[in-house]
């Protein structure tokens, strides 16, 4: 899993889930997805925007599968109302960073 969509989530009132969550599919954390070994860093803020980083991407995942972050995991979330979902959006491993290069002279393939 390199990037993840379709986050939703029912809060009880804003903010009341804020903070930073470390989750790993396969200890409890997280259910649903097929694929094993991903993990998630997972910021609430307190207006509960959610945000997501994979921290690693696991194996065999296929994209549009939902992961499920049961209600308990976060602050004052007590029921499954307050699961968190989301989708794999693009697989991948690791992290990428990408430069642009400009090609001044054929010489340099050859």
């Amino acid at each position: 899993v390199a990037l993840v969509d379709n986050i939703s989530m029912t809060h009880v009132s804003a903010g009341s889930h804020a903070g930073t969550y470390y989750v790993s599919q396969g200890v409890g954390d997280v259910t649903g997805a097929n694929g094993t070994g991903a993990k998630f860093k997972i910021m609430i803020d307190d207006a509960s925007n959610v945000t997501i980083e994979v921290t690693n991407g696991g194996n065999n995942y296929n994209v549009n599968s939902t992961f499920v972050v049961p209600g308990a995991t976060f602050n004052n979330g007590v029921t499954s109302a307050n699961n968190l979902t989301f989708d794999v959006a693009q697989l991948g491993h690791g992290r990428a960073r990408c430069r642009a290069v400009t090609v001044e002279s054929d010489e340099i393939l050859k």
